[in-house]
């Protein structure tokens, strides 16, 4: 069994029954506030400014107002907010249709899966999920890290990561995989500190005209021994 504590009291363990409603809290509250970081990717983004540039110019076209056009703007930006936050949820939501509706038996009763909770005087803090990978028996997929708004940057995301490292070690197995979008900046430099090296990079489809890059992550479990 995993589980250790931080000299500033965090302490990191197994999932138990009575962390779940608090850890899926967690994870929901991270896939929202991750649209707001896909919203300012998609705003620094030049093909997307093209595009609403593009269509606040065809607005002034057809109407000939500054002002109508400059409400077009508003409205497009807005709508790309809300598709931001949609798709953020309905990702949250169709991992709580799936392993998530029922951590005790995907993960607090399975020999290949496990969920962590960081806990600071009781209450639940952080959350992170592995699983074997079924396309590769020799490998942990790290799938979920989350940790709660006012703890974030404290190191409890590294002490999660630690633990995932410990249970594949423990386990066995050769390596560990993850994967980050390039609005993850944060889970990006948290992979990389914590030895974790890119694999791949891949593209994934968001908006009609903006995707996001994706890195893929390996760490070497036996090489690191």
């Amino acid at each position: 069994m995993v589980s250790y504590m931080s000299d500033s009291g965090i302490k990191v363990r197994p999932c138990e029954r009575r962390d779940i409603q608090a850890a899926l809290k967690i994870f929901r509250d991270g896939c929202i506030d991750n649209s707001q970081d896909i919203f300012r990717v998609f705003l620094h983004r030049q093909t997307a400014r093209l595009y609403i540039s593009i269509i606040a110019f065809v607005a002034w076209v057809f109407f000939r107002s500054f002002a109508i056009s400059g409400s077009v703007i508003i409205t497009t930006v807005a709508v790309m907010y809300v598709v931001s936050y949609i798709k953020s949820a309905a990702y949250a939501k169709r991992r709580m249709m799936t392993d998530l509706r029922d951590i005790k038996r995907n993960y607090m009763d399975s020999r290949k899966a496990e969920m962590f909770i960081a806990e600071d005087d009781g209450e639940v803090v952080g959350t992170a999920t592995v699983s074997a990978m079924k396309v590769d028996s020799t490998a942990l997929e790290l799938q979920t890290l989350s940790v709660s708004r006012l703890y974030r940057r404290s190191g409890i995301g590294t002490m999660l990561v630690a633990a995932a490292i410990k249970y594949g070690k423990s386990n066995r197995y050769e390596k560990i995989m993850s994967h980050a979008s390039e609005s993850q900046m944060a889970a990006q430099r948290l992979l990389e500190k914590s030895g974790f090296k890119i694999k791949s990079r891949k593209l994934t489809s968001f908006f009609p005209f903006f995707r996001l890059y994706n890195k893929v992550y390996c760490y070497r479990l036996r090489e690191s021994e």
